[in-house]
């Protein structure tokens, strides 16, 4: 069912794959349909296709983000969890908040931009939101405090047992101590960048 709604050609397959980061792309053309149909790493590689939809559909409004959720979770559960749908909601009330920009709706806008932080920080999900994309439109909104708690967060949500700085105190720890160092110093860099703008 995934693969179908991929082929649609209202999804836009060619242009859903540009946008995904140059490691995803490369990924995605060596994958066979059986890797990306029947293999955990086929489930792994769709998750940034599915946000790519998911953020066609929610810049387009061509169908709600509800209906759209509810079909992917309906027809391909194993590529669109509950936690995805949780994301996307939290998309739609960023979205929504960006609509309303004028200062006679900044407590609405305000309230949206709360709602959607309490969705992308939730522990389920905390460490699959795309945190630069995001952080980018909460700056764009001067939401600098979102971007705060949503980059540690996330941060938490990849390392919870501190990994990270077990690495800095000893570099030559393991490889994989050094990607998880990697991937948290990234959300702190998303921090430091939102500060300089202040």
């Amino acid at each position: 069912h995934f693969i179908a709604i991929l082929s649609d050609p209202r999804n836009k397959f060619a242009g859903l794959c540009r946008s995904l980061p140059a490691d995803g792309q490369q990924r995605l053309a060596a994958a066979t349909f059986k890797d990306l149909a029947a293999t955990q790493d086929g489930v792994t590689l769709s998750r940034p296709i599915v946000n790519a939809l998911i953020n066609l559909y929610t810049a387009n409004s061509a169908i709600s983000m509800d209906q759209l959720t509810s079909e992917l979770r309906e027809r391909c559960p194993d590529f669109f969890s509950e936690g995805d749908r949780t994301r996307f909601k939290g998309r739609e009330a960023l979205e929504a908040a960006k609509l309303r920009a004028n200062p006679e709706r900044a407590d609405e806008r305000q309230r949206l931009l709360d709602q959607s932080l309490e969705l992308f920080t939730q522990r389920s999900i905390a460490e699959h939101v795309e945190l630069e994309f995001i952080a980018a439109d909460y700056a764009k909104l001067r939401y600098y405090s979102g971007i705060i708690r949503l980059s540690l967060a996330k941060a938490q949500a990849i390392d919870p047992q501190g990994i990270a700085l077990a690495f800095y105190n000893n570099p030559s720890a393991h490889q994989a101590a050094r990607r998880v160092h990697e991937a948290v110093l990234s959300c702190y860099t998303v921090v430091t960048s939102a500060l300089t703008e202040l």
